[in-house]
């Protein structure tokens, strides 16, 4: 019975995508939100475009990035 279990959470884990959220505001000098503003991942050492977002009107974004897709 445990090894069906353990055997059940590796799978689980092995078909889970590998997903990172990131969300955040943002801002200027004297915190205030910045409106539009282009938020862009890249992967290191070439400088590879992951993936991007724009701020909204507070200044706040949320995007998804692919674990496998960068070199960290």
């Amino acid at each position: 019975m445990n090894q069906k279990i353990l055997f059940s959470l590796f799978l689980c884990g092995i078909l889970l995508p590998l997903r990172a959220q990131i969300k955040g505001t943002v801002t200027d000098s004297d915190s205030n939100p910045i409106p539009f503003a282009n938020v862009a991942i890249y992967s290191l050492p070439d400088s590879t475009l992951i993936t991007g977002t724009t701020t909204d009107q507070q200044g706040v974004f949320s995007l998804l990035a692919d674990n496998n897709s960068s070199n960290a």
